[in-house]
Formats: structure tokens, C-alpha cells, sequence
């Protein structure tokens, strides 16, 4: 049932008998006061889901929704309510209500709502809502009634920061949206989330990012902080979360440094269980080889950076084939198209527009361009090193070089020494025959 028109009130008396009321929604309307027996008169104990969307609803009447013994989603979206009290969220209403949208309403202070009787309550809606810096400086945390809570929207309450045990109560909270709030650091508030498993932090003034008061969650699988003033990923950002499957950091337009120990890999070589990452449309020129081991990751985004294709980039370049580049975010210049993700299960679009920005020689060039020649060292079929029989024959000629100069050098000397040995023997000779000559003269007078 959808009323279109604007509803004064939402007495609305269905006549036809056997029509059964499930889901009700009141959207657009007029409606100014919530009385008792003036909602969907005696189709109360059949709906599961009431919608009523009214800018000037500022009153509602206590028990109002004690005849709605079935329902278990109700939203009161855009009212002008400033407070709830226990005696309209009643027991009654609590035994049965799971799901509870409060969004774009009056509220500044959590204490303006009484949750103390919505024990089952698992999804509850408070985006829009005007808790501004109230939500750090007020003491007030989630009641303990609120345990059973899963998913927790706190999107665009205008908070900077966050009452650290804020969410003390909240055991078995799986997923927790803080979108749209000028945050400026990771809040130190989720340490008291030992379930969480999915954190969404997009538009936010995040400036820098590391893990600086962050305690270890092994639960966290999905972290998302997209559009957002993000400029740097530092040293162990990412080392509280070591079971984290999914990170999507896309058009964060000034993000332009990630640390190669973003992830702790490349310190202590612990693979992280990423599936799913994406830091499409940032201002990155270098993505680091050792930040995560990229052939393990099913899905990776990357497109629509400042490459700058020196021998950094080597790796990602000539690898290219090898990874699972896609396109999990589509920038709005370049329409509205599906991509396919293991989460998203859109049509899958493989990444082949990857080009570099610089250096100048190779600005605008595609990646598929320079594959496998950029800063290619040589194989070792192809290195300067001369194979060992080529060293043998090599020093065989060095020596027979040798032993011809040796040779060459050695006769002159050898026959000059022949000549000088062949004189020094006939001198001695000579001298005998002298001596014979004269002593025969003088024998002879």
C-alpha cells in the first residue's frame, strides 16, 4: 500500500474485508500527530512494514503502536521530532521490531531516544540527524538493550569525532556506516566493536591514515572510504585488520602516497586475504611492488591514476597480463556503465585503459604499449657473462700468444750468447801458441 497523495492523517479504513495489509507506506504526507487507533484501524495486527514520511509530524501519542503486534520494520523518516520516550517505543513494540529508520530527523542528543525496550532491534537508521560535535562531548553511549544490534547508519550526524565507548554496548555489531561526517582521523570508538565486519567512511575529512590508537580487529572484512580528502596511507595503516577482504578507496583525489608497509607485507612477508581492492581515480603515480602479493588478489582497480612509468612501476607494467585488473568504479565523465565484482555482481569490464602521465617521452602511452620492455633487466641467456668453454679457449690463445713472444724474445738472446761463448773459447787457444812460439826461439840460439 503507497500513498502517493498528501495524507492529512493516516486513518485509512480499508473496506474490502479480506485484504490483508503488510507493508504501509505514508510518503509525501501531511500528517502532523500520531494517535492511537487512527493508523490502518484494524489492520494493525497484519503489517510488517509502516512508512511515514512527513516533515511536520511533531507528535505522537503514547502505545501508538501497541496494535501492531506483527510489525518488525518501522520508519519515521523526515519528521520534525526531537524526542522519543519508552512510553512510544514500547515493550510491546519491541518484542516483534527489527528493523528501525529514524533518519533526517530533529535529534541532537542520542539520550533523545529511548531504546531501552527494542531488545530485537538488528538495523537502526539514524542518518541525517543533528548530533553534530554533541556526539563527542556528550557521555551518552548505545544502551545495553541495543546488544542484539547489526547494522548501525550514522551517516551525515555532522560529528568530527566520536565519544570513544560510544558503542561499548554494541557486542554484536556487524556493520557501522559514519559516511558523510567530517571525521579527521580512524575513530579510535571502534575498538569497542569486537564483531565489526564492515566500516564505511566515505566522504569524509580524513586527512592522513595509519593505525594510531587502532586495536587489532580480526573481524574486519570490508573497510570503504571513498570520496573523501585523503592524502597519505602510512606505515602499518592497515595492520589492525589482518582479515580484511575488501578495500575500495576510489576517487580520493589527492590520495598520492601509499606506504609499501601500508598492509605489513613488506616487513614481515604476512600475506593479507584482500579480494577485492580499488584506488581507482586517485592522484597515485607509484603503486608499490611489495604492498600486498597482487597475483593472490581476485579483483583490482587501479585505473584513472597519475602513472609515472619509470623502472618503480616496472613491475605492475610488464606484469600486466598476469593480474586481475577490472574497473570497480566508474567516474561519472565517464558515464553510467555496470563493472563486474565478486561483490557486486554486475557484467565484468577488464581494465585496458591504463596509461602512463609521465615522464614526458611516454605521456598518454598504454600500458599494453611497453609491457615487458620497461626497465627489462637481461636474462641470463642474454647477460655479458662469456660461457667457461669460451674462458678455456680464451686462455689457451693468451698462452700460446705468450709462448711465441717468449720465443721470439729467447733466440736473439741464446744466439747472441752462443757468439759470446764461442770467442771466450778461442782466445785461450791463441794466447798457448804464442807462448810455443817463443820459448822455441829461445832454445834456439
Amino acid at each position: 500500500m503507497n500513498g502517493e497523495k498528501n495524507f492529512q492523517n493516516a486513518n485509512v479504513v480499508i473496506l474490502k474485508p479480506n485484504f490483508v495489509v503488510k507493508n504501509a507506506t505514508f510518503g509525501r504526507a501531511d500528517i502532523t500527530s500520531l494517535k492511537n487507533n487512527t493508523i490502518l484501524p484494524g489492520r494493525e495486527n497484519t503489517t510488517e512494514q509502516l512508512v511515514i514520511s512527513t516533515r511536520n509530524l511533531t507528535f505522537i501519542e503514547n502505545g501508538v503502536f501497541n496494535n501492531f503486534t506483527a510489525l518488525k520494520s518501522l520508519s519515521l523518516i523526515g519528521t520534525n521530532l526531537t524526542n522519543i520516550t519508552d512510553e512510544v517505543f514500547t515493550k510491546e513494540l519491541g518484542a516483534t521490531l527489527i528493523e528501525l529508520d529514524l533518519s533526517f530527523n530533529e535529534f541532537k542528543l542520542l539520550s533523545s531516544i529511548d531504546f531501552s525496550h527494542l531488545t530485537n532491534l538488528k538495523t537502526l537508521n539514524l542518518h541525517g540527524s543533528k548530533f553534530g560535535k554533541n556526539f563527542s562531548t556528550s557521555p551518552s553511549v548505545f544502551p545495553k538493550s541495543l546488544a542484539n544490534l547489526e547494522t548501525l547508519i550514522l551517516s551525515n550526524c555532522g560529528f568530527e569525532v566520536l565519544n570513544t565507548s560510544i558503542f561499548e554496548n554494541l557486542l554484536n555489531l556487524k556493520t557501522l556506516y559514519l559516511s558523510e561526517n567530517p571525521l579527521k582521523t580512524m575513530p579510535t570508538a571502534i575498538n569497542y566493536l569486537p564483531s565489526l565486519q564492515n566500516l564505511y567512511l566515505e566522504t569524509t575529512s580524513i586527512i592522513i591514515l595509519n593505525n594510531t590508537g587502532i586495536k587489532m580487529n580480526q573481524n574486519l572484512e570490508k573497510l570503504v572510504l571513498t570520496n573523501s580528502r585523503l592524502e597519505r596511507i602510512e606505515d602499518c595503516a592497515f595492520c589492525s585488520f589482518p582479515n580484511i577482504k575488501v578495500l575500495h578507496f576510489w576517487s580520493n583525489l589527492k590520495l598520492s602516497f601509499i606506504d609499501e608497509n601500508a598492509f605489513g607485507f613488506a616487513k614481515n612477508g604476512t600475506s593479507p586475504k584482500i579480494e577485492s581492492l580499488s584506488f581507482e581515480h586517485c592522484k597515485l603515480e607509484i603503486i608499490p611492488e611489495k604492498l600486498l602479493d597482487w597475483k593472490n588478489i581476485k579483483e583490482i582497480g587501479i585505473g584513472g591514476n597519475n602513472f609515472m612509468c619509470n623502472c618503480s612501476l616496472s613491475w605492475l607494467i610488464n606484469g600486466i597480463d598476469n593480474l586481475n585488473l577490472v574497473q570497480l568504479y566508474t567516474h561519472p565523465s565517464e558515464g553510467s556503465r555496470y563493472h563486474y565484482s565478486i561483490y557486486y555482481g554486475f557484467e565484468e569490464i577488464r581494465e585496458n585503459n591504463l596509461q602512463c602521465q609521465g615522464p614526458m617521452a611516454l605521456n598518454k602511452i598504454h600500458f599494453s604499449i611497453i609491457s615487458g620492455n620497461l626497465c627489462k633487466k637481461k636474462s641470463p641467456q642474454h647477460s655479458d657473462s662469456v660461457p667457461p668453454h669460451h674462458v678455456f679457449c680464451y686462455v689457451l690463445c693468451a698462452f700460446i700468444v705468450l709462448l711465441i713472444i717468449f720465443a721470439a724474445i729467447s733466440y736473439p738472446i741464446y744466439q747472441l750468447y752462443l757468439r759470446f761463448k764461442k770467442n771466450k773459447t778461442a782466445t785461450p787457444f791463441s794466447y798457448e801458441n804464442n807462448n810455443f812460439d817463443g820459448d822455441s826461439e829461445a832454445n834456439n840460439p
